[in-house]
């Protein structure tokens, strides 16, 4: 499904994402998954699973970027719009990385982290904070909640894809227990 970019917010997205080097660099050799397009009929084939990493901001430009950089590194992308709809659908998606949005309405992301450990099958997800604030304390109480690491928004492709790389070791989704 091709998604039409409109609106002033889309374009600023569309342009940070071209700038950021999305449209330049595409997938990075090495990295998950390997496409191939010679196959009969044009059809795409992958010879790992790609990991599944799910987005949750209330911002819909910032889940748009997003899916659009992860897509570009292999990633399979699911997307909730507040804490309570990533709790809901964590279970049935399984990720194997969240980036969690930590200022969210409905529930925040500190109380969405809480909840999410507290899934049997989940436990083991990681779960990396993902804020604007940049405070020592903003950093320490979204550990505390359980998140296995916190960055700030904005990430380049590079940054992203060390992110990956450093949580998801070969990009292979990790099993769930």
């Amino acid at each position: 499904m091709i998604k039409l970019l409109t609106g002033v917010a889309t374009a600023a997205v569309l342009l940070f994402v071209i700038l950021s080097g999305v449209a330049r660099h595409g997938p990075r050799p090495g990295r998950w998954p390997t496409v191939m397009n010679n196959s009969p009929g044009g059809c795409i084939k992958t010879t790992e699973a790609a990991p599944t990493v799910m987005v949750v901001d209330d911002s819909e430009d910032i889940r748009e970027l997003l899916r659009v950089q992860l897509a570009q590194l292999g990633c399979r992308v699911v997307e909730a719009a507040d804490g309570r709809e990533a709790v809901e659908a964590v279970s049935k998606e399984r990720p194997a990385l969240i980036l969690m949005d930590l200022s969210m309405p409905v529930l925040d992301g500190f109380e969405a982290t809480r909840l999410i450990r507290l899934i049997e099958g989940a436990r083991g997800v990681v779960i990396v904070a993902f804020s604007a604030l940049s405070s020592g304390a903003n950093r320490a109480s979204a550990l505390d909640a359980g998140c296995d690491d916190y960055v700030r928004k904005q990430l380049g492709m590079e940054e992203l894809s060390d992110l990956l790389e450093r949580h998801l070791g070969d990009g292979r989704a990790r099993r769930q227990s």
